[in-house]
């Protein structure tokens, strides 16, 4: 690399910073849905499953007019079944999602690894 006809050395080393965006959110996952994009990304977006919950609730009002029991029976739920909220989407390259496979294969790894080894600690403890 060469300025105004000096050379300059590469760095050996570079630290990179991490910000968090002010959509920054930590979100529960009970799974995944997604596919390939037209321009051969991959589309992933995660989400979280429920019951649904009523549209509206109809209560009782007693004497003194304070709020009563529910009446069951005029609950209203539209939705049946069970809800999947899908709380956020990710589209990567293919590149980044090879990478991705394998960063999560290696904390799986890790994940793995340090609960066997505090069983055996557990187990260890216990024959004490």
């Amino acid at each position: 690399m060469e300025d105004n006809g000096f050379e300059q050395e590469l760095p050996s080393k570079i630290k990179f910073n991490y910000i968090k965006s002010n959509h920054f959110r930590v979100v529960h996952a009970d799974g995944v849905i997604g596919n390939g994009t037209p321009r051969n990304d991959l589309f992933i977006g995660f989400y979280s499953e429920r019951i649904p919950l009523p549209d509206a609730l109809t209560h009782e009002i007693d004497e003194k007019g304070k709020l009563g029991k529910e009446i069951l029976e005029e609950r209203e739920i539209k939705s049946d079944g069970i809800l999947r909220e899908v709380e956020v989407g990710v589209v990567v390259d293919l590149d980044m999602a090879k990478a991705l496979v394998l960063w999560l294969s290696n904390v799986i790894r890790q994940i793995e690894s340090n609960k066997i080894a505090v069983k055996k600690e557990e187990n260890n403890e216990l024959q004490s």
